[in-house]
C-alpha cells in the first residue's frame, strides 16, 4: 500500500483533472507509441506492479523494517474490515426501515381558549415530534422568560389521559410568538419543529396522548400540524449523534480515508441511525438539506477557472509576480496576501481561492518551493479577509436573513465597520506567527532536489490518471497502456536523477528560462474570459443594491454559461472533467451530515445547555461568555469539519 501524507494527497488531487484533460491522443498516435503492447486486462496488474515498486522504494527511503511493512498491511486490512462492518450495519438499517411519513392534520385554535388534538393510542413512547406551520414571527423567541407580549403567544404541550380520565401534563411547554392580529391572514407561513421529551413516569405505558394548543389571541388561529409519536428520545438521540460526530472527527484527524469518502460514510451512517429510530427522511427531503448555492458556486467556478487556465494567464501572472518580488519569498507572500484581501471585497472566499490558488501553484513551481507552506498563508488570509464581508463565508445565510438584519439595523457597512478592526488585528497576529514559523526560508523549499519532487508528483498524477481511465473500448485500453508505459519511463528517470542532484538555478537564470515559456497563449480567449470575470465581479458588487435578487451561486452560474457560449466548443466533456467533483460531493455529504445530527437533537441540546450556562452567569458577563463560546465553537468546528457546514449549523 502506498503511504502518502494527507497534504500531498490534497495537492495531487488538485491537479488530477487537469492532467486527464491533457492526455488527448488519437488512435493512430496511441498505437504508434506502442500502446497496444499491454493487452486489455493486463493494465491493472501493471498498475499493481508500479504500486509494489513504489512501496519498496518508500521502505528503502524511510529505512522501514520488514515488521513495519507487515504492521501497515495488518492495519490496512483492519481498517477495511471495520468499515465494511459499519457499511453492513447502516445498510441493514436502511433496508429494514421505510421512509418516515408524518401524520398530517389541519386544526384551528379558538379565540382565547385551548384546543386538544388527540393522537392515536401508542405503546408508551419516550418522545413526540411536532411540526407546526402557522403565522409565526420569523425569528420568534421560544422561552417564556424572553416573551414580553403574552397575548400573541401560542403555548404547546403534550398531555396524557390516565385511567382516571384525568389529563396531566407529561412534557415541558413550548412557546411560539404569533404575528399581530391584523397580520394573521397576510403573514407568510412559518415552519417550527420541536421534540417533546415525555416524563419518565409514562414510559412504557399504553395510553392516550394529546397535544394541547393554548392562546390568548382574540380571534381563531389556523394551524397545520404534523406529528410522530415514536420519535427518538432526546438523550438517546444526543448520545448517538455525539458518537457519530466523534467517529467522524477521528477519521478526519487521522485521515485513513479520503475526506470525501469520510463525509459520505458519516452522512450515510447518520441517516441509518435516523432510520433505526423510525425517522428516516425521504430522498426528496434529504435533497432540501443540501446548500445548492455552494454547489452552484463550486461547479461554475470550476468551469470558469478551467477555461481561464487555457489562456496562459496563470503562467504570465506568476512570472510577473516573480519579477516584482525579485525572486524573494516573503515580498511575494506579502503581495499575494494583499491581492487576496482586495479580492475578497469583490468575491466570496471560495471564488477567491479558486482564482488565486492556480497562480500560487505556478509560483511555487517557478521558484522551486514546497507549495504547502505557501498555501497555508493563502488559506489563513482568505478565511480572515473573507470574514470582513457579510457575503464572504456564508453568502446564502446573510441573503436569506437580510430582512432580519435590516430590522435590527445591521447593514453591510455596519457589518464591515464592526469587524474590520478585529480582523486586521487577527491578520497582523497571524502574519507574525507565520513569519516566526517560517523564519528560516529553507523550510519552504523541498528537502530533496526540486526536479526529483516534480517527477514524484508527475508519477502520482500519471498513476491516478491511469486508474481513472476505463477500458470500455480498445482505444481507451491503448490510452491506458501509454500512460502506464510513461509511468515506467518516469520512474526510471527518477532513479537516475536521485543519484545525480543538480544545484538550483539563480534568479537571473530562472527568469531568462521562463521568459519565453510563461506567456499568454490565446489572446482572444483571454479577452472573453476577462469579460466574463468583469461580468461576475460587477454582479457581485451589485448585491449591495436594493432591488437585486441574484445570489452568488446564480451570478457565477450565469458567468459559466456565458463563457461556454463565447468559446463555442462541442467537446463539453473535457471541460466538465476539470470540475472538482470530490469537493462538491464533500460539501453535499457534510450538509446532509449536519442536518441529520440536527434531527437527532444534538444542536438543540447544545443550544439549551449553552443558554442555561449563560443565563446562570451575572448579567454583565453574559455577552463576553456568549462571544467566547461562539468563537471557540465556530473555530474548532471549522477546523474539524469545514466553514460551510459549520456556518449552516450555527445559523440553525
Amino acid at each position: 500500500m502506498e503511504e502518502t501524507h494527507p497534504e500531498e494527497n490534497e495537492f495531487v488531487d488538485f491537479s488530477i483533472e487537469a492532467l486527464k484533460n491533457s492526455l488527448r491522443f488519437t488512435t493512430e498516435s496511441i498505437r504508434s507509441e506502442g500502446g497496444a503492447g499491454l493487452e486489455r486486462g493486463s493494465t491493472e496488474s501493471a498498475i499493481e506492479d508500479i504500486d509494489a515498486d513504489e512501496d519498496v522504494e518508500e521502505d528503502v527511503r524511510t529505512s522501514d523494517k520488514p515488521y513495519k511493512r507487515k504492521l501497515r498491511k495488518i492495519l490496512r486490512w483492519l481498517k477495511i474490515c471495520l468499515l465494511v462492518l459499519y457499511w453492513v450495519l447502516f445498510t441493514a438499517l436502511l433496508w429494514k426501515q421505510p421512509d418516515v411519513v408524518l401524520s398530517n392534520a389541519v386544526i384551528y385554535v379558538p379565540e382565547n381558549s385551548t384546543r386538544d388534538f388527540y393522537m392515536p393510542k401508542g405503546s408508551g413512547d419516550d418522545a413526540v415530534e411536532v411540526v407546526v406551520r402557522g403565522p409565526f414571527q420569523k425569528h420568534s423567541k421560544e422561552r417564556e422568560e424572553d416573551l414580553e407580549d403574552t397575548e400573541h403567544i401560542l403555548t404547546i404541550g403534550v398531555m396524557y389521559l390516565n385511567d382516571e380520565s384525568e389529563i396531566v401534563s407529561v412534557s415541558d411547554e413550548w412557546y411560539l410568538e404569533i404575528v399581530k392580529a391584523e397580520l394573521i391572514e397576510s403573514a407568510p407561513v412559518q415552519k417550527r419543529m420541536h421534540v417533546f421529551a415525555l416524563h419518565s413516569e409514562i414510559h412504557g405505558k399504553k395510553g392516550q396522548l394529546l397535544i394541547r394548543f393554548e392562546t390568548k389571541l382574540k380571534l381563531p388561529l389556523p394551524l397545520s400540524l404534523q406529528y410522530q409519536s415514536n420519535a427518538v428520545g432526546v438523550n438517546v438521540g444526543v448520545m448517538c449523534a455525539g458518537g457519530i460526530l466523534l467517529f467522524t472527527t477521528i477519521l478526519l484527524f487521522t485521515q485513513p480515508l479520503n475526506r470525501t469518502l469520510t463525509a459520505m460514510i458519516s452522512s450515510t451512517m447518520a441517516i441509518g441511525v435516523l432510520a433505526y429510530f423510525h425517522k428516516r427522511p425521504s430522498l426528496e427531503f434529504i435533497m432540501e438539506w443540501i446548500d445548492v448555492e455552494t454547489m452552484m458556486l463550486i461547479f461554475s467556478m470550476g468551469i470558469i477557472v478551467g477555461i481561464f487556465a487555457e489562456t496562459g494567464i496563470h503562467d504570465y501572472l506568476a512570472l510577473w509576480a516573480y519579477k516584482l518580488s525579485n525572486g524573494h519569498i516573503w515580498p511575494l507572500i506579502n503581495c499575494t496576501c494583499l491581492l487576496l484581501l482586495f479580492s475578497n471585497l469583490c468575491w466570496d472566499s471560495v471564488t477567491t481561492v479558486m482564482l488565486i490558488c492556480p497562480i500560487v501553484l505556478r509560483l511555487t513551481e517557478l521558484m522551486q518551493l514546497n507549495p504547502l507552506p505557501f498555501l497555508k498563508c493563502v488559506i489563513i488570509v482568505t478565511n480572515l479577509s473573507g470574514a470582513i464581508m457579510p457575503y464572504g463565508v456564508n453568502s446564502g445565510g446573510f441573503k436569506s436573513e437580510k430582512e432580519f438584519f435590516e430590522e435590527m439595523g445591521i447593514t453591510e457597512l455596519t457589518f464591515i465597520a464592526h469587524l474590520l478592526v478585529g480582523i486586521l488585528l487577527a491578520m497582523a497576529v497571524s502574519y507574525m506567527y507565520l513569519r516566526i514559523m517560517f523564519i528560516n526560508s529553507a523550510k519552504m523549499q523541498f528537502k530533496e532536489n526540486a526536479e526529483v519532487e516534480r517527477l514524484r508528483r508527475v508519477i502520482k498524477l500519471m498513476k491516478h490518471t491511469a486508474k481513472g481511465i476505463s477500458e470500455y473500448s480498445k482505444d481507451e485500453s491503448a490510452m491506458k497502456s501509454v500512460v502506464i508505459n510513461k509511468v515506467h519511463t518516469l520512474r526510471h528517470q527518477l532513479r537516475r536523477l536521485g543519484k545525480m542532484p543538480q544545484p538550483p538555478k539563480n534568479y537571473e537564470e530562472i527568469l531568462e528560462s521562463y521568459q519565453t515559456k510563461y506567456r499568454i497563449h490565446n489572446n482572444v480567449l483571454l479577452a472573453q474570459c476577462c469579460c466574463v470575470l468583469f461580468f461576475v465581479m460587477a454582479l457581485s458588487l451589485s448585491r449591495f443594491a436594493q432591488n437585486f435578487y441574484l445570489t452568488v451561486g446564480w451570478t457565477t452560474m450565469l458567468g459559466a454559461i456565458l463563457i461556454l457560449i463565447l468559446i463555442d466548443r462541442e467537446d463539453l466533456e473535457s471541460i466538465l472533467h476539470r470540475i472538482e467533483w470530490t469537493t462538491i460531493i464533500f460539501f453535499a455529504a457534510f450538509f446532509v451530515f449536519t442536518r441529520a445530527l440536527s434531527m437527532m437533537g444534538l444542536f438543540d441540546f447544545l443550544q439549551i445547555r449553552t443558554q442555561q450556562t449563560i443565563m446562570n452567569l451575572d448579567e454583565e458577563h453574559r455577552l463576553w461568555v456568549s462571544i467566547l463560546i461562539l468563537l471557540w465553537v465556530s473555530g474548532l468546528g471549522s477546523a474539524i469539519l469545514n466553514n460551510k457546514p459549520v456556518s449552516t449549523m450555527l445559523n440553525h
